[in-house]
């Protein structure tokens, strides 16, 4: 029975006795009850009609009307739990929480749903810490109030209390089991770690809806079995939802990427097929398939899908990385400066098209073009500016400008002074600017943080060969990371450098001649530093030809030139 039913009997009700008894001219009067006895309060008959009016008037919509009635009824029976409450519910469907609230706090007797509209309001004001306390009143007076528990769960997961906002879905879930509530749950054993009971959360959530509609559930379930290196498991329950709603993408998509994980390539490729030919017009969807398949290495099918999408969409961030990148691949470097050069124009706030770009231009030893747009991607990107500004340092190494290196990679060691590529770019910088004692404490700092980098052995143990210092540690340095890289060109050259300052030219030869064989392109120093050793092993002639190559390859070289004039 409805509000308005029940007090239309209740009028009734009244009208029969104000007859029996009109002659005798008395007054009706009220008593309150004790608070335990009292479910419902008392009030005289003008009051009862006026608000009898307003409960007509806002069912049918005219709240100014059931305003003036319940305001009009509060003359006749100030304090009135039942009108205050009503008024009060009124003004806030009608979006005026403060009179809502004004009301509210007026009643003497709080009930739970007094106190679940206390709370709604301040939850409308933003005073989250006074509508806490009026749930948490509701809880008090009703345990199994949905309202309360949803509200003070989701506080909880706010703060992080992952368990306590659990507890509080839970009885959500007890008096009213929905997808929606169990997913939450999932989502919320899933932080706490707890994969078990967010997978049967999450069955829980398909078995109430099994329909593409609750296709999060799928899989988010299934890359928790994932995880949990249930594949297997992760491919029934996605293959169950394709089943049930073969026109939702996303189950062909997250197959395909658990065949990938499988590495199963043949299968992954095939649900990209399917994904493509049943989706053709969503670039959302083609987005999705083109970086599946360049995952598993089908470049062409790749590009083929980004064009695809770039036809659709030709402001596809994704599309123009892509295939930006599968260019670089190709060596294909003119149509990647295109596609990077679009993916600025479209995205000039991201790193990615400025930093793709300028290292073309570093592949083509088109150093100040590099470096121009490297600037300018600094100067404009948000998000991942610190990368930006990384490889503008690295274009600015290659153009021996060590200075400017140095003001860029400072800030960004005291801002993240664990981050092992900007003290390694850090330390180069100041090796190459001759602060050899500090590089030396960088390097050592990096090899705290990992003890295994090999790169930084590398440089370490080959600055203190070339400064003819700490010979036996520079060995022991760049045999390490020899260890763990036989065939670096670089390694061998700092090797057979270390035995060259050691005396064991023969040794040192032999060491040079192999990093010049492994190397693809050959700097000047390798060949500078087997001219040295040939030197030093009076086969002269054959310095000379090793000097005149490192010449060559750096004709700028005062140092070489008065070598060969001995």
């Amino acid at each position: 029975m409805n509000k308005l039913t029940l007090n239309i009997l209740v009028v009734s009700l009244i009208a029969l006795s104000l007859v029996s008894g009109c002659s005798s001219g008395t007054k009706i009067t009220t008593t309150v009850p004790p608070k335990e006895k009292q479910p419902r309060p008392i009030i005289n008959s003008t009051a009862f009609s006026y608000y009898t009016n307003g409960v007509i008037a806002e069912e049918v919509g005219q709240y100014p009307a059931a305003i003036a009635n319940y305001e009009q009824a509060l003359v006749h029976a100030p304090g009135n739990s039942e009108i205050l409450l009503d008024l009060a519910n009124l003004y806030f469907r009608m979006r005026q929480p403060e009179r809502a609230l004004e009301n509210a706090q007026k009643i003497f007797y709080k009930d739970a749903e007094t106190y679940t509209l206390i709370g709604n309001c301040y939850r409308v004001l933003g005073d989250q810490d006074k509508a806490e306390r009026a749930f948490r009143k509701v809880l008090r007076l009703k345990p199994d109030d949905i309202n309360a528990h949803w509200y003070l769960g989701t506080i909880e997961k706010e703060r992080g209390n992952t368990n306590k906002a659990i507890a509080h879905f839970a009885q959500v879930a007890k008096a009213n089991p929905t997808p929606d509530i169990y997913d939450e749950i999932a989502k919320l054993e899933t932080v706490r770690k707890n994969f078990d009971a967010a997978i049967q959360a999450y069955r829980k959530s398909i078995a109430l809806d099994p329909t593409g509609a609750n296709a999060e559930s799928y899989v988010r379930m299934a890359a928790l079995l994932r995880m949990q290196d249930q594949p297997k498991e992760a491919e029934h329950i996605l293959l169950r939802g394709l089943s049930e709603s073969p026109e939702v993408p996303a189950f062909r998509l997250f197959l395909a990427e658990t065949y990938e994980s499988q590495n199963d390539t043949t299968a992954a490729l095939e649900q990209v097929r399917s994904i493509i030919e049943e989706f053709p017009g969503s670039p959302q969807v083609l987005d999705r398939a083109g970086q599946l398949a360049f995952d598993v290495g089908a470049r062409s099918l790749a590009d083929s899908i980004f064009a695809r999408e770039l036809s659709l969409d030709p402001g596809s961030m994704y599309a123009n990385f892509y295939r930006g990148r599968i260019a670089v691949y190709e060596d294909r470097n003119e149509d990647a400066k295109a596609f990077f050069r679009n993916l600025i124009n479209v995205a000039d706030s991201l790193p990615d098209g400025y930093i793709n770009l300028g290292m073309i231009y570093l592949d083509q030893d088109s150093v100040d073009l590099a470096i121009d747009v490297l600037k300018d991607g600094v100067t404009k990107v948000g998000a991942g500016r610190e990368d930006a500004q990384f490889y503008l340092a690295t274009a600015f190494g290659r153009a021996e400008r060590f200075g400017e290196v140095l003001s860029i990679v400072g800030p960004l060691v005291r801002k993240y002074p664990d981050n092992i590529r900007y003290l390694f770019m850090l330390g180069s910088a100041l090796e190459r600017t001759s602060q050899q004692d500090s590089a030396a404490v960088v390097f050592e700092r990096i090899l705290e943080l990992d003890p295994e980098h090999a790169p930084t052995m590398n440089y370490l143990g080959y600055m203190w060969a070339d400064l003819g210092i700490n010979l036996d540690k520079s060995l022991k340095l760049i045999t390490t990371a020899l260890e763990k890289n036989p065939d670096n060109g670089a390694y061998l050259d700092s090797y057979g450098w270390v035995l060259y300052k050691l005396g064991r030219y023969e040794d040192a030869e032999v060491q040079l001649r192999k990093a010049i064989d492994l190397t693809d392109k050959v700097d000047y120093i390798l060949y500078e530093h087997l001219g040295d050793i040939c030197f030093s092993l009076n086969k002269c002639e054959e310095a000379r030809k090793n000097w005149q190559k490192a010449l060559e390859l750096n004709p700028e070289s005062q140092q070489l030139k008065e070598r060969l004039a001995r």
